[in-house]
């Protein structure tokens, strides 16, 4: 319950959005997302309080110091996870995609899959969860 607590909003799937876009600071994330500036300031203060962005400061000439924000290594190893949402979004809505995934060395587009231990992809209808109780080793 820890992730959809988390992140099981939709103003926080966007800011994270952004910041994958190269959007850092309080401003330009408002401006682009058209959020109150409450929810944002809220939203961001839980982001750092959990690990999943960090904040700097920086100041312009004749400005006051403002923050702005970066990812961490916890949301970068979110990514999976945001990129087979989209995918699965933009798969049910019939949408073209807003972005697409490319591997950095070839350019050639990417997908997310699930694969066994041997590396064979798995389709989800032949993928069954199991309750582990906590500290139990599979």
């Amino acid at each position: 319950m820890y992730a959809a607590s988390l992140l099981g909003d939709r103003w926080t799937l966007l800011i994270l959005r952004e910041l994958s876009y190269g959007v850092s600071r309080f401003a330009d994330m408002q401006a682009d997302l058209a959020i109150p500036k409450q929810a944002l300031t809220t939203r961001l203060a839980a982001l750092v309080r959990a690990g999943l962005i960090s904040r700097r400061p920086y100041r312009e000439a004749g400005q006051r110091v403002r923050w702005e924000y970066e990812a961490t290594v916890k949301t970068r190893e979110l990514g999976p996870a945001l990129f087979a949402l989209m995918q699965w979004g933009e798969a049910q809505g019939g949408l073209r995609p807003a972005l697409r995934l490319l591997h950095r060395g070839t350019l050639g587009p990417v997908r997310l899959a699930l694969v066994d231990q041997g590396g064979k992809e798995v389709p989800a209808s032949e993928v069954v969860a199991v309750l582990c109780h906590t500290g139990e080793e599979l």
